[in-house]
């Protein structure tokens, strides 16, 4: 929202996919980020529901939405699984300020660079995404990349609150009762939950630069469908660690 506001836009929050198409049936907007992984309709299903409503014309007579994927995965085919379901753009998170820009100028129609001035990003959605990272051991990863904070501490406008402090608090808040969804899942052999949970804490992570932790869980993800329980307890036990490190760190980046 901060990014966004920064480029001169106003923003509307929908926390859910019906709250998404709640508002879309209000009212149109230029453009619709949505989450891969959202409650209850996730980004995939709302994307299709949104079509299904333009083309029965329940939307009104408008061009059609342009919606913007958003994703903490970084797999081949992930892009292309957001376009089949009516998706018009892919970015991952955490998202960089310079991607937004021509995203959006797409959105609204504007003109669009030539080829040799398209920023590189564009490009790079348009081949298979790497696997590198997550594959990366994390003893090779600072526990936290404070690089990523002070750019966001630059998106700060003049006598607002510093928007790292809320989002390390809302980071430090939220993290330990995911980790521990994982746990409980685990404990109840359900391999959906401890994806479901390692995903988000996959995506929280790495917003905050966290990338010790943001490959642990990544790993846990890929693993937790496996059965193998004995790697999944030790993966577990290993982004349990991963945090314990990465909270002092982000302690220290408050009182920054």
């Amino acid at each position: 929202v901060t990014q966004l506001r920064r480029l001169g836009h106003s923003v509307a929050v929908a926390s859910k996919g019906r709250e998404t198409l709640q508002a879309l049936q209000r009212g149109p907007f230029d453009a619709v980020f949505l989450d891969c992984q959202m409650p209850e309709l996730d980004g995939y299903e709302t994307a299709r529901e949104i079509r299904r409503l333009e083309a029965d014309r329940k939307l009104g007579n408008r061009l059609p939405t342009f919606l913007i994927a958003l994703t903490a995965n970084a797999m081949a085919g992930d892009r292309e699984k957001c376009l089949a379901a009516g998706m018009d753009e892919f970015l991952t998170k955490p998202l960089d300020l310079d991607q937004l820009p021509s995203v959006l100028n797409r959105a609204v129609g504007a003109p669009q660079p030539s080829p040799q001035e398209t920023p590189s990003f564009i490009s790079t959605l348009a081949r298979p995404i790497s696997q590198t990272s997550e594959a990366s051991r994390p003893d090779s990863m600072p526990i936290l990349d404070a690089s990523l904070l002070d750019s966001l501490r630059t998106l700060r406008f003049d006598g607002e609150p510093d928007p790292v402090i809320e989002i390390i608090d809302l980071f430090l808040r939220d993290t330990p009762s995911r980790l521990e969804e994982a746990i409980a899942s685990f404990h109840r052999r359900n391999a959906i939950g401890i994806q479901e949970a390692a995903h988000t804490l996959k995506g929280s992570a790495n917003n905050l630069g966290a990338r010790r932790l943001g490959a642990a869980a990544g790993r846990l993800e890929n693993q937790a469908s496996t059965g193998r329980w004995d790697l999944i307890d030790e993966l577990l036990r290993a982004a349990t660690t991963e945090l314990q490190l990465l909270t002092p760190e982000l302690e220290r980046q408050r009182s920054h």
